[in-house]
């Protein structure tokens, strides 16, 4: 069985359950696929299968676009990529990505921001804010999302990514790319604030705070908010929002830009 990605992408993918495998018409470019095995994330694991270090667990293809959008991307600094988490768990936890926060971006001091869409499948999305001290976390929320919604990840908040099934999650994301994220922190500390326990069969995870981080504020569930004035709205794809006016998403690569969101005011979930 194949799914159409193309109403909630904006672009001519599809994806083949039986082999899990992403495909792109004749016409839609890309730059690389990038996977990421059980070996590879076994800092942030609970209970990782040292006997299964080439599970792989999730892939990404990176810079999927048409070439009428190729010099509008490539002059913004902004690429759009499309990550595939597979279904299941590893030990008593969904699969999830590694985690990792975004560095600031020069001229305003502020980081990177990102923006989430989901093509396929549900998605709980981790974020935390820093707090004051070494571990402490600031604010800690989950945003539950299901295909077309899209989230608008704000400056300065580590973020992962969870699949808590039953099956695939497809998700894609527009982000600077001229940076590198730092997954230090989350990895250094185990994972994020909170750590997910699922049930076996199709049960929703259930939350318990890292006991490795200091201060853990109680865990905010909520759904990413419409943001039409950032070009996020539910009835539009991602990508087609970009291709129509790809001037409203320069502050994903500057995000001190003029009128660009105000980062310290804006609801970001509801």
């Amino acid at each position: 069985m194949t799914l159409d990605l193309t109403p909630t992408s904006g672009l001519p993918l599809t994806f083949d359950l039986a082999t899990s495998e992403l495909r792109w018409a004749a016409d839609v470019r890309m730059d690389r696929v990038v996977q990421r095995r059980l070996g590879e994330i076994l800092p942030v694991l609970q209970q990782p299968d040292a006997d299964e270090p080439d599970r792989l667990l999730y892939y990404m293809t990176y810079n999927l676009r048409f070439d009428s959008e190729e010099q509008a991307l490539r002059s913004m600094n902004l690429r759009y990529d499309v990550t595939v988490l597979l279904p299941g768990r590893v030990g008593i936890e969904p699969i999830k990505t590694a985690g990792h926060y975004h560095p600031a971006e020069g001229s305003s001091g502020l980081a990177y921001p990102e923006i989430y869409t989901v093509l396929a499948g549900r998605a709980h999305y981790l974020l935390q804010r820093d707090g004051a001290a070494p571990g402490e976390i600031a604010e800690a929320v989950l945003i539950e999302a299901e295909a077309g919604n899209k989230l608008l990840i704000p400056p300065g908040y580590g973020h992962i990514s969870i699949n808590p099934g039953p099956g695939p999650l497809i998700m894609a994301n527009l982000v600077a790319s001229d940076f590198s994220p730092d997954y230090g922190p989350i990895r250094q500390l185990g994972g994020g604030c909170y750590l997910a326990e699922q049930p076996e069969g199709a049960g929703l995870p259930v939350y318990r705070p890292n006991p490795r981080y200091g201060a853990v504020p109680p865990l905010r569930w909520a759904h990413a908010a419409s943001l039409p004035a950032q070009g996020l709205e539910t009835v539009v794809p991602l990508y087609t929002a970009f291709a129509r006016d790809p001037a409203r998403f320069q502050y994903v690569a500057r995000p001190g830009a003029e009128g660009g969101p105000a980062w310290t005011s804006l609801s970001f979930w509801s």
